[in-house]
This record gives C-alpha cells, sequence and structure tokens, in this order.
C-alpha cells in the first residue's frame, strides 16, 4: 500500500488521527503553532481566471464558457452573497469581494478567524461597501450549522436557507473525515438559493489515493457527482489551465447550480 512519507502532511494525518467529533478543535491548535502547509499565500488561480472571465464574458481555457456565462449572471446582481468555507487565511473571500461580493470567510479555528483579519487589514479592499463594490467578512462559527449564517449574515428574523448566492469550495471537502460529506452537501444545498445559487468546487486532491488517510482526504469527480446531483444540476466541468502547482494536470473545476426543488436528504 502507498505510503506518506512528506512530513506535514504527515503530521496532518496524526493529528486528525482521532473520533470525528474531537477533530474540529484540533484545527485551532495547528494554526496556534502557525502550521499551515495549505496556504499558497495567494487566491486561487483557477477561481480567478474564472471570475475574470464572467465580468470580461470570455471562456477560461478548456472551458465551453457555459461556466463563465453562469458566475456571470451571479456576479451582474446588485446584491450578492458569497461564502467560503475554510477560508484560511482569506485570499479567496477577498478575491470574490473584488467582483462585488458581500463575502464571508468561515473558520471553525479562532486563530483563524483572528490571523485572516489581521492579513486581511493589511491589504484591505480599496471602496469597501461603496458602489456596488463588495464587502470582506471573517466568522467564526461552525459551517454545519446556522447560528453563524443569521447571526452575521441575513439577521435573526430570517431563515438561513437560501441565503447565499455563490459558495466556493477548494480545501474544505478535503479536509473533512469523509463521514462528514453527507452534512457538506446538505449544507450546501440549505445555503443556497434555489434555482440561481451556485456552488462552485475546485476538486482536490484528485490525484491522491483514495485508500490513504486524510486530511487532505482523496477525491474523485464522481464522489461530488455522487454528492450534489440530487439537488444540484451540473452546469460545467473543466480542466483549469491555471491552478495551484500541487493540482497542475489532475485538477477540475465544477459549476453546480442549486436545482429549484429540494430533495429529500
Amino acid at each position: 500500500m502507498e505510503q506518506i512519507t512528506d512530513p506535514d502532511r504527515l503530521r496532518l494525518v496524526q493529528t486528525f488521527n482521532r473520533p470525528v467529533e474531537e477533530q474540529s478543535t484540533q484545527w485551532n491548535l495547528l494554526w496556534a503553532d502557525n502550521f499551515m502547509p495549505w496556504d499558497k499565500g495567494f487566491p486561487s488561480p483557477a477561481l480567478a481566471d474564472l471570475l475574470s472571465s464572467a465580468t470580461t464574458g470570455s471562456e477560461p481555457v478548456g472551458s465551453t464558457g457555459a461556466a463563465a456565462a453562469a458566475i456571470q449572471s451571479a456576479v451582474k446582481k446588485a446584491q450578492k452573497y458569497a461564502v467560503v468555507p475554510g477560508c484560511g487565511k482569506g485570499y479567496d473571500v477577498k478575491l470574490l469581494a473584488e467582483h462585488g461580493f458581500t463575502s464571508f470567510g468561515v473558520e471553525i479555528a479562532e486563530r483563524a478567524v483572528k490571523v485572516a483579519r489581521e492579513c486581511y487589514n493589511e491589504n484591505k479592499l480599496a471602496g469597501e461597501g461603496e458602489d456596488r463594490k463588495g464587502r470582506v467578512e471573517f466568522i467564526l462559527g461552525d459551517y454545519f450549522k446556522d447560528d453563524w449564517v443569521k447571526r452575521e449574515v441575513v439577521g435573526e428574523e430570517r431563515q438561513a436557507e437560501g441565503a447565499v448566492d455563490l459558495i466556493y469550495d477548494y480545501t474544505f471537502l478535503c479536509a473533512l473525515h469523509p463521514t462528514l460529506r453527507p452534512q457538506w452537501a446538505k449544507q450546501m444545498t440549505n445555503l443556497l438559493a434555489k434555482g440561481t445559487g451556485l456552488l462552485i468546487c475546485l476538486e482536490f486532491p484528485l490525484y491522491k489515493s483514495l485508500e490513504l488517510p486524510g486530511p487532505p482526504w482523496g477525491l474523485r469527480s464522481h464522489i461530488y457527482d455522487e454528492l450534489l446531483s440530487e439537488n444540484f444540476e451540473l452546469v460545467e466541468r473543466y480542466k483549469p489551465e491555471k491552478t495551484y502547482k500541487i493540482g497542475e494536470g489532475t485538477d477540475m473545476l465544477s459549476v453546480w447550480r442549486r436545482k429549484g426543488v429540494t430533495a429529500f436528504m
């Protein structure tokens, strides 16, 4: 059987080699120890390319243009909300805000939220909140619960369901123990607006054996299909020309639109 030899990945596996219900606290310990091997220092090139294409009306290399067209319709909305679960230092949160979204980064680790806010304060979005400019917020919360949505996004008087226009996932699903994947799909379904809400997935790590422990846990495109096809339609899946080096040649980018009717989950 293939073995994990990279010391950083080995530490991650050993850190989370405990019952699932005890794993969430481990993220804060890693952040407190400044152990962040997942941090690339800049936003997702694949997401940046897609958003740029949506803004200019062009097509990312390798795409039919369907993904960019779907994103373009979301970008054109006067008021729009985006969420990045497991946002890390928040590069993608700011990127979405640059395209006009009120953008929320959600982290379960208190230290992560503190670091994300510090990083953002060092390089804030110019004109934040003005004249269709976006806004950035970092939230401490359990993504699978709705309290942070009511507290920070829609207000206590409104329902969390359907509150979000766009969600971006890169390293959130692969960080979760496989037993939590149905919860991931359920919360994506719950948060996104029926009929219009978009889920962008940079599918990773597709190169990793499904037999090896995580995080990150190995994934395949068919796993995304199995999790999402009941309540989402696949707009497009393509191999992005631009992506992080670790995923070059294997990453796939998929864009999903929330169906108008919720299937029983």
